[in-house]
């Protein structure tokens, strides 16, 4: 019986709170980083939602400065680590190739 091994990646849950009028902005962002939105809700004050994302890790390593590019400096997020999985097999190749 052959067992396989998995190469896994850092999964990060973010929190991002932006005035409403960037919402869309944020969400196509969060999603070109191949993370998971899975809730939003009114923010903090008025006008503002808190999107909710499960992100891999190496894709918001610069955020903070994209986040801020993107709102005019008026977004805000937090990150925390949520879990590990497993590499997607197109960016396998990418992490082989550049250990060589």
């Amino acid at each position: 019986e052959q067992v396989g091994s998995a190469v896994l990646e850092p999964i990060s849950e973010i929190q991002v709170e932006v005035p409403d009028a960037y919402q869309g902005d944020v969400l196509g962002d969060l999603n070109s980083r191949r993370g998971q939105v899975f809730g939003t809700e009114p923010g903090s004050t008025a006008g503002t939602s808190v999107i909710r994302a499960h992100v891999p890790t190496s894709e918001i390593l610069s955020y903070v400065i994209d986040l801020r590019s993107m709102t005019g400096g008026t977004g805000t997020f937090s990150a925390e680590h949520h879990d590990y999985q497993p590499l997607p097999h197109a960016l396998l190749a990418k992490v082989v190739v550049a250990d060589d």
